[in-house]
């Protein structure tokens, strides 16, 4: 690879502190980043090497993509007019070298997820210990208490970009299911995906999920309020060919099933990657696609791909995800299309909740 990082800090007269701090968060950030990505530290002031420094030893290590992250947690002048000052005048040392500016650390959207879980973890003991000494509450009132927090959360975190009361909603049964307020940061979706997600329950179209884990999260009842068939992809897998995954192959043997259908992937980044497969082919046209494979391999590379598919989309970027993350997108879409269908009806008859009936809290 031919791309270099900086993580950029102001400096300090501590120099052996920072250093040793900025090497270490160097070296925790290499596990998650592909294994050649060529990592270095510098410092504003009093510090070597300098922005320019380092720049110039990834170009001689044969960097011709160098990103800059500005580890500054202010928006103050350092960020904002010096680093592009210094990276402008560095540009122009080394002619066909592109060099750009990340957002600094304190652009982050999940600084402040960071803030309320700290929050949450060390100052919320007087109120916890206030709810345990309440009389029991019912699972009902549990399941209402977290939602309305993880409400709370997933609207703080999606301001202002948030598009509507149904995004919001799915965000919110992300982080009830998982309790991850960090989740909502990295949901992405496709301008009509809810619409096109709830248009293919309505029309009874089928759900395919990739695993057990998915498939036993689902909620039964608005499945069937709905009429929609549900299938598990490593269900299907008979005899899968060597090298093949169960996931992989059960989708592959779903192929006939997959036009029209919402599909939700939790687990197997394989069942993603031959669901594209079968996409790019023309063999299959689903309406929706979750894509949600949790894990370090193929998964973040899965889901990139989905984006640029073309299909309608919704993800958790990166490496999170999971069965249970899933199973809520997909069961809130389920509610969505019941309300929906309810609704048009012209019926005022109530539905179950949105999450598995058994999921009290």
């Amino acid at each position: 690879m031919d791309t270099g990082l900086i993580i950029l800090d102001h400096g300090s007269r501590r120099k052996k502190a920072v250093d040793d701090f900025l090497l270490s968060l160097a070296e925790r950030a290499s596990f998650l980043v592909p294994g050649d990505l060529k990592l270095a530290v510098a410092h504003l002031q009093f510090g070597r090497p300098d922005l320019k420094e380092a720049v110039d030893g990834l170009v001689r290590a044969g960097c011709r993509r160098i990103y800059v992250f500005p580890f500054f947690l202010l928006p103050g002048r350092h960020p904002s007019e010096d680093v592009p000052a210094i990276v402008e005048e560095t540009a122009r040392e080394h002619a066909g070298i592109e060099i750009r500016i990340c957002p600094s650390l304190g652009e982050q959207p999940w600084l402040f997820e960071m803030v309320a879980r700290w929050i949450i973890e060390n100052l919320s003991a007087e109120l916890r210990a206030t709810l345990t000494q309440r009389a029991p509450l019912s699972g009902p009132e549990i399941a209402d208490m977290s939602l309305d927090f993880a409400k709370g959360l997933a609207r703080e975190a999606l301001r202002p970009s948030c598009k509507g009361e149904e995004v919001l909603e799915i965000a919110a049964r992300l982080i009830h299911a998982t309790g991850d307020p960090s989740l909502a940061y990295f949901l992405r979706y496709s301008p009509d995906a809810l619409e096109r997600g709830i248009a293919a329950l309505e029309a009874k179209g089928p759900v395919i999920v990739d695993v057990a884990m998915v498939k036993a999260g689902i909620n039964r009842h608005l499945l069937e309020r709905l009429g929609c068939h549900l299938y598990c992809a490593v269900e299907e897998a008979e005899n899968p060919p060597s090298g093949t995954t169960r996931a992989s192959w059960g989708m592959i043997r779903l192929a006939s099933r997959l036009k029209g259908a919402l599909v939700a992937v939790g687990n197997a980044p394989t069942a993603l990657l031959s669901l594209l497969e079968l996409i790019r082919d023309g063999v299959a046209a689903p309406s929706l696609v979750i894509g949600m494979p949790v894990g370090f391999v193929q998964a973040m590379e899965a889901k990139d791909l989905l984006k640029a598919s073309g299909i309608p989309f919704v993800v958790l970027e990166g490496t999170k995800g999971g069965s249970a993350a899933a199973a809520a997108a997909l069961n809130c879409l389920l509610g969505m299309a019941a309300r929906k269908s309810v609704e048009d009806e012209g019926h005022t008859v109530g539905l179950p909740p949105i999450g598995p009936p058994e999921n009290g809290g």
